[in-house]
């Protein structure tokens, strides 16, 4: 009579272990993207704190950066920093012609150009007007306080005309940080827990500028012993879980709805700084459209109607232009080669073609 339960027990076990592994290989296979699985990677340290308090990038320094996901490697590129600290194949000089436009481009990694060259200078070349120039002020992971501390900053460098903000959602919802590095580890360190970097995960390792694979993999080893907590078998597995994953993420999004929420409304207030502390700037902010939202055709937030009336002139890239996730790394949410060159593209016909005449005519 007691073998009856027993074979109850083990089929009901039997059947929890099958659920949850269907349920694994469902969550795996909703979504080609895992961000708890990316290893990003530079050659050196890439950031730095300005003077004036703003994140650009360390002047005049070759910066290789790496991508990986399960350890293969999604992108490695080499890119130059300019004099002043951006990426471009030009240094930024102040010049104040009277019949000029000069575009200060600001936004994160979708501006910067994570994971290809830059795209600013093929908008150059694309647009090919003497009395138009253009800047590239994107800095990777930023957000809307970023841009805002940034243009702020470089005032004094670069005599700007217009400021053409290039957004993703995201960005909106991200607080200040500043770049901590501790050996070879670059974190992010938030302003709101008073200096404390060593309780924030790592963002990124910092490996040689001709770093084999073999040592790039031994980072990623170094890094998942840090992340499965030092050896903990049974947080290493979970950690790799997709389910668990999506779980906590969820967790994590309602837990923090209160506090994303204050931090959105603050980068939005951030957005209007710019358009007031700058009065002799024409202000664009153009939206553009993550990977998630192509494939769901719709974006996360509805910044269109927040900035109504404002005196920002909102593009909605997602609808204005033609994007599939194809634009897109496979498992990176970052745009690839042909997304990039659709970026550029969209915002010449969006914007430039419209502005264009105004550098003809004078300011």
């Amino acid at each position: 009579m007691q073998k009856k339960p027993l074979a109850i027990s083990v089929l009901l076990v039997i059947s929890v272990v099958f659920s949850l592994a269907v349920a694994e290989m469902l969550a795996r296979a909703s979504s080609s993207t895992d961000p708890t699985q990316r290893r990003l990677m530079f050659s050196v340290p890439p950031f730095q704190l300005d003077s004036n308090g703003a994140v650009r990038y360390v002047p005049n320094r070759t910066i290789r950066t790496l991508a990986l996901y399960d350890r293969k490697i999604e992108f490695d590129v080499s890119i130059r920093t300019n004099n002043l600290g951006f990426l471009d194949d030009i240094d930024y000089f102040p010049t104040s012609g009277v019949n000029e436009r000069r575009y200060a481009i600001v936004g994160d990694s979708f501006t910067a150009c994570d994971g290809d060259k830059p795209w600013i200078p093929r908008l150059r070349a694309m647009i090919a007007q003497p009395t138009i120039k253009f800047y590239n002020l994107g800095v990777s992971g930023t957000s809307i306080e970023h841009f805002y501390r940034l243009l702020k900053s470089v005032t004094a460098e670069i005599d700007f005309t217009d400021i053409v903000i290039v957004a993703i959602s995201d960005d909106f919802k991200r607080p200040f940080w500043e770049p901590h590095v501790d050996q070879d580890q670059l974190r992010f360190c938030a302003e709101d827990l008073g200096g404390d970097c060593a309780k924030q995960p790592r963002i990124a390792s910092l490996i040689g500028e001709n770093a084999s694979y073999e040592a790039i993999t031994d980072a990623c080893e170094r890094t998942d012993v840090e992340l499965a907590g030092q050896g903990n078998k049974l947080k290493s597995v979970l950690t790799r879980s997709r389910l668990v994953t999506l779980g906590v993420r969820a967790y994590g999004r309602l837990k923090s709805r209160n506090r994303l929420g204050e931090i959105t409304e603050s980068n939005l207030a951030f957005l209007f700084r710019i358009q007031r502390e700058f009065p002799r700037a024409s202000v664009y902010l153009v939206h553009v459209p993550q990977k998630s939202e192509v494939r769901k055709d719709e974006y996360q937030l509805d910044i269109e109607r927040r900035v109504l009336g404002s005196g920002i002139e909102y593009f909605a890239a997602l609808r204005a232009c033609k994007w599939t996730t194809g634009m897109y790394y496979m498992h990176d949410e970052h745009p690839n080669r042909s997304g990039y060159e659709n970026l550029c593209k969209c915002i010449a016909e969006l914007l430039f073609q419209k502005t264009a005449q105004k550098g003809k005519g004078g300011q």
